[in-house]
This record gives structure tokens, C-alpha cells and sequence, in this order.
């Protein structure tokens, strides 16, 4: 079974206002990065706006209440299929409900 990692972009970590911000403070442990030599495959950057693209699609077609990064994995399968290895079913885990209710609003609002 193979795994891949979802990122955000470097080049974004330094937005003062972004829907990522938990990710932003990440530290990798010994452990940690033990687990991660062992099984992940691979990672996967994504944007700002794909993450908000992901995001929005969640709020919109499901009840479900997601956190930004929690829309990360449905980001990568959206936006990076072709860097995923190749699979028949995709899984992507939604986590959280710490959504901002002015983010929330921000993000409905700016369909495209």
C-alpha cells in the first residue's frame, strides 16, 4: 500500500491570513519522521486556492463541516490526481470543524 503525503507550498507559508495556518506551524519529530520514511511514498503540494476550491465543494455538496486542513486531502485528489499513484477508489479523510464562521462565508461567496 502506498501513501502520499499532502504539503503546502513553501512559497506560502509567509501569507498572513491563510486558511492553512495550522499547517504552517508543523514540526516533524524523531518519530515522526520515522513513520514517514517508512511508509509515505511521496508528497504532494497544494495552494491556497485549491485548498479554498477543495473546501467550498465540501461545504457545498455534503453536511459535513471541514477545517481548511481538513480539505487538503481532497485537494490533492482534485487538483494532483496525476501525481497520485494510479487507484480505481480514491479516499480522501476530511477532518475537523474549526471553521471560521467569516471564512466560511469568505469561501461560499467566492465560487468561480
Amino acid at each position: 500500500m502506498s501513501a502520499i503525503a499532502p504539503a503546502v507550498d513553501v512559497r506560502e507559508r509567509h501569507t498572513p491570513a491563510t486558511t492553512q495556518w495550522m499547517r504552517n506551524v508543523w514540526t516533524l519529530t524523531r518519530r515522526n519522521f520515522i513513520h514517514v520514511m517508512q511508509f509515505v511514498d511521496g508528497i504532494v503540494t497544494v495552494t491556497e486556492e485549491e485548498i479554498r476550491s477543495a473546501l467550498r465543494i465540501i461545504l457545498t455538496a455534503t453536511t459535513i463541516t471541514a477545517e481548511p486542513s481538513g480539505a487538503v486531502t481532497l485537494a490533492a485528489a482534485l487538483f494532483h490526481a496525476r501525481e497520485l499513484p494510479k487507484a480505481q477508489k480514491v479516499v480522501a479523510i476530511v477532518s475537523g470543524g474549526n471553521l471560521d464562521p467569516a471564512l466560511r462565508a469568505e469561501v461560499l461567496q467566492n465560487t468561480v
